[in-house]
């Protein structure tokens, strides 16, 4: 859909928006299908671009640990 609203898909939605601000199918493809169901595009910059401290990565409870693991994981095995 081209009206900007999200569709019934968020993992279309996620590459869309990946494709949109990187401009890279493939790196946004190999994001996408690493990426957990439920992890945002947006989560997923969110991490990227925030220091673990600040993220208080050291108080966070080990399934959020494994998200923001995941998270980091996926973007180096994507580029």
């Amino acid at each position: 859909s081209t009206s900007g609203k999200a569709s019934d898909n968020p993992a279309q939605d996620r590459e869309h928006q990946c494709v949109q601000v990187f401009g890279d199918d493939y790196f946004c493809s190999c994001i996408n299908s690493s990426l957990a169901k439920g992890i945002s595009f947006q989560d997923y910059v969110n991490v990227l671009i925030t220091p673990k401290d600040l993220l208080n990565y050291k108080e966070l409870s080990p399934e959020n640990k494994k998200i923001v693991d995941s998270i980091l994981q996926t973007r180096e095995q994507c580029i």
